[in-house]
């Protein structure tokens, strides 16, 4: 794991409140170029309505998501949330394919006030009840955003990934798993953390590649990951493994 994310996953630990994890999200943003940060939160309830919403575009546009539908209209939840790949977009809505009239027109919003490309890192699957996740905004499309990705996407994914968790940790005031993981799915999980495939951490533990696929996915489970990653960032959170 690279330097500066360790740091940062040391340091929000030590956060005891969302608004404070956001700041620290949006100032690591900051760091890597991207200087607009939003949380979207969405769950299915009468509809699709706001459950949390933090963002450093202006408060009237802030308020207008929230009170004004403009979350039925976002793009991000409704065409990026499908999985939980982080994507790189254009708010052109020429360059963005599957949007209808409404959608292109939150895009033109959003264009307008500065953000013309972004970084989708969704936490929780549009399948799930709760869903959404980071939108980390840039001031730069084509090929210099093209770089921005290629050089900060990964440290930037992993960076929503612990600071939504750590978030879920204070709401939910859940610091540890319910179900301990065994050592061998610790294993497995703290050589995933260190950057390593599935055939390096069977050859490393002396065992088949299935096995650690399954030592993996036992993991999951337990921890409720819906992905390895998130699966290496709970386990950090809960205390089950130490970088």
């Amino acid at each position: 794991m690279d330097h500066r994310l360790q740091a940062f996953a040391a340091d929000i630990a030590q956060l005891d409140d969302a608004t404070s994890v956001w700041n620290a999200m949006s100032a690591f943003a900051k760091e890597c170029g991207f200087p607009f940060c939003t949380l979207s939160m969405a769950h299915r309830r009468s509809g699709i309505r706001s459950s949390k919403f933090i963002t450093s575009l202006p408060s009237e546009f802030q308020d207008n998501y929230c009170d004004n539908g403009l979350i039925s209209d976002d793009p991000f939840l409704s065409l990026i949330c499908t999985n939980m790949a982080a994507a790189a977009i254009a708010t052109d809505p020429n360059r963005f394919p599957g949007i209808n009239h409404q959608q292109g027109e939150f895009l033109e919003l959003t264009r307008s006030l500065g953000v013309k490309s972004a970084i989708c890192i969704p936490v929780s699957t549009n399948a799930q009840p709760e869903f959404g996740g980071w939108i980390i905004g840039g001031t730069d499309d084509g090929t210099k955003f093209e770089r921005q990705f290629s050089e900060s996407g990964v440290e930037l994914q992993m960076a929503g990934l612990f600071s939504n968790e750590r978030i879920r940790a204070l709401t939910y005031r859940k610091n540890r798993s319910n179900v301990p993981l065994s050592p061998r799915e610790r294993e497995c999980l703290l050589w995933l953390s260190a950057g390593f495939r599935v055939t390096m951490i069977a050859y490393k533990l002396g065992i088949s590649e299935s096995a650690v696929t399954l030592y993996i996915q036992k993991a999951r489970q337990k921890l409720g990951a819906q992905t390895r990653e998130q699966a290496v960032v709970r386990a950090i959170q809960y205390g089950e493994i130490q970088l």
